[in-house]
């Protein structure tokens, strides 16, 4: 099993082809997160329909760590 977490900001034109060639590999089963900075155009929601967890966070880099974490269950 592998995470991946791809922070961005109004990705919304390179979000499905990063995503799309992650998920290719089949040998690993792989887990995807968005984090999202407060993007303006529809990035989130190119992330969900994607089915990627997506999360937007307008915080400090700890909140993004503590909100990363918790995704995990860690």
């Amino acid at each position: 099993s592998l995470g991946i977490v791809i922070p961005t900001l109004n990705e919304e034109k390179v979000l499905p082809i990063t995503s799309e060639e992650l998920l290719k590999d089949k040998e690993n089963e792989i887990e995807i997160i968005v984090v999202d900075g407060g993007s303006s155009d529809g990035t989130i929601q190119i992330a969900k329909k994607q089915n990627v967890k997506a999360m937007s966070i307008v915080n400090t880099s700890r909140a993004i760590n503590l909100d990363i974490a918790a995704s995990f269950k860690v």
